[in-house]
């Protein structure tokens, strides 16, 4: 069956059930009850320059958030100015807590994708203003593996 309610919307007018697909997601996430594992986080924004050190690997145990570390083998320091960014992406249920955030529902367009099997979000596209430049962000998580 097609979805009649698409995740992208124009105008800045969110359908209603846009965080209800969000927390439908996130309670199959949660159902999962999964509590160690990894994954590659890409985070493309102007406001993110540093290229070179994506991905980042997340590691995750107890369902706290362990290490992130750049794909140089280093961890990532809390002192970065871009710390913060990462951190709202470092565990999956940061990341579903970051997109139910207001900012985000208020975006032009939030496009997500999601993992078949777990829920968690794959592909998180952001537009915040439409049409303004350099004001968006693209998050994305690959490689999620379950740890023993």
């Amino acid at each position: 069956a097609h979805d009649p309610t698409p995740s992208v919307w124009f105008g800045g007018v969110p359908p209603q059930n846009v965080a209800a697909i969000i927390s439908d997601n996130r309670a199959r996430w949660q159902a999962a009850q999964i509590t160690d594992y990894r994954y590659q986080l890409s985070i493309n924004c102007f406001c993110f320059p540093q290229r070179d050190i994506l991905p980042f690997t997340i590691e995750v145990r107890a369902g706290t958030l362990a290490s992130i570390t750049s794909n140089d083998g280093t961890p990532f320091p809390t002192s970065d100015p871009m710390y913060a960014y990462v951190q709202d992406n470092a565990t999956i249920d940061a990341i579903f807590t970051t997109l139910l955030r207001d900012d985000m529902q208020r975006a032009d367009i939030l496009d997500i994708s999601y993992d078949p099997t777990y829920g968690f979000p794959v592909d998180i596209a952001v537009t915040y203003v439409q049409g303004r430049m350099d004001d968006g962000m693209a998050v994305s998580v690959r490689a999620f593996a379950l740890l023993p």
